[in-house]
């Protein structure tokens, strides 16, 4: 199996930070990446190509739907999870045609990320 390269985007340090020390418990074929806002994700994007990016909806700049648009563009293959503190249902409605792979509703546990 090959390197599996995931980058983490979220504005609240506390969960980026749960989130990289978990998935690195998966081993050492993942690389973790994480990324504090739109930029600094936009960039990496640009230069890694990503098996998963998890993101947040809210962040500042930018919504992570924001987000999905562009990597959707960038990189089409690359699954995406959104997480969301305000519930998927609404938001499912919204991002239908993005073809996002997955939501998480904050608070979420570790066994829901594997």
């Amino acid at each position: 199996m090959g390197q599996k390269h995931i980058l983490i985007v979220d504005d609240d340090n506390s969960i980026l930070r749960m989130l990289e020390f978990g998935l690195k418990k998966l081993g050492p074929n993942y690389h973790i990446s994480t990324a504090e806002n739109m930029t600094s994700a936009m960039r990496q994007i640009e230069e890694i190509q990503f098996d998963l990016i998890i993101t947040d909806y809210m962040m500042p700049g930018m919504t992570g739907v924001d987000l999905v648009r562009a990597v959707r563009r960038l990189s089409p293959a690359t699954q995406v999870v959104l997480m969301t503190a305000y519930g998927t249902n609404k938001l499912r409605d919204t991002t239908d045609n993005l073809h996002i792979d997955g939501y998480l509703n904050k608070p979420f546990t570790m066994d829901q990320i594997r």
